[in-house]
């Protein structure tokens, strides 16, 4: 089974993320959403052996002038997934994927959008920030499965949902 942990807008906030990377250590790959780009750097005590994905927020200095890409594109059991910062940036990319991954908005939510999913798996940054509890989100790829799974900074299951893709 592949999983991959899909964490954002962590702005530094350490004990969180390594709260749920201890948390999550059977994950394969760990997609960082931005805000702050280096923010997953220093944790390979839990991160090494996983496959790092990881693109800049707003707030990264290389966001604006893409010395650092904006986006990124990998592919997991046959599934195309593109992971990107802000939702707004998706015109500025081709549309390719089966999932899109994105942040800023520190709110957890699933969207349908034509073919597409596209996935918002909330903040890190603090316990509460702008009215949402910090969370992430799993994605969970079996033989014949795709589940996505929103925890709370926690680590408790907050919504399931298979998907079809």
């Amino acid at each position: 089974m592949q999983k991959i942990l899909v964490i954002s807008d962590t702005h530094g906030n350490q004990y969180l993320m390594r709260h749920v990377l201890q948390n999550e250590s059977s994950c394969t790959h760990i997609v960082h959403l931005g805000d702050f780009y280096s923010d997953i750097e220093n944790n390979e005590d839990l991160t090494d052996g996983k496959e790092i994905i990881r693109v800049p927020g707003i707030f990264h200095p290389d966001y604006f002038s893409q010395k650092v890409p904006f986006y990124q594109n990998f592919e997991v059991n046959g599934v195309k997934i593109s992971c990107l910062h802000a939702l707004q940036d998706l015109n500025r990319i081709p549309i390719t994927a089966d999932i899109t991954l994105f942040g800023h908005t520190h709110k957890q939510e699933l969207l349908r959008k034509r073919r597409q999913v596209l996935i918002n798996p909330g903040h890190l940054k603090s316990e509460r920030d702008r009215g949402y509890t910090a969370s992430y989100c799993l994605i969970e790829f079996d033989k014949d499965s795709v589940k996505i799974k929103f925890k709370d900074y926690r680590c408790n299951l907050t919504e399931e949902f298979p998907l079809e893709i």
